[in-house]
C-alpha cells in the first residue's frame, strides 16, 4: 500500500511536534491501545471495514445518510476477508 515505515515515521514526527514530544504521543496512544478496535470489539462480534477506496469520496455520497452493505469473500479459517462495500443511496 501507500503506507509503510516511512509514512508512519512522518506521521509520528508531526504528532510529536503538534502534541509536545514523544511522551505526549505515547500518553495519547498507549501501546496497550494498539489496534484497540480489533482487540476490544472483535471478541463481541463487532466488525468494521477499513481501507475503503473507490467512489467513497463522491460528492453525492457526502453529508447524507446511506445504507451500507458489505459483502465479504467467504473462506474457511480466515480472520479477515476482502469485501465489496456498497452504498445504497435512497431518495
Amino acid at each position: 500500500g501507500k503506507g509503510g515505515l516511512e509514512h508512519w515515521a512522518k506521521v509520528r514526527a508531526q504528532c510529536e511536534e503538534k502534541f509536545g514530544g514523544s511522551d505526549a504521543v505515547d500518553e495519547l496512544f498507549p501501546p496497550e491501545a494498539y489496534q484497540l478496535t480489533h482487540n476490544a470489539l472483535f471478541p463481541h462480534d463487532c466488525m468494521h471495514v477499513e481501507n475503503l477506496g473507490g467512489d467513497i469520496g463522491l460528492p453525492e455520497l457526502q453529508n447524507r445518510r446511506l445504507t451500507i452493505g458489505v459483502f465479504p469473500w467467504l473462506f474457511k479459517g480466515g480472520e479477515a476477508a476482502f469485501c465489496r462495500a456498497v452504498a445504497f443511496v435512497e431518495d
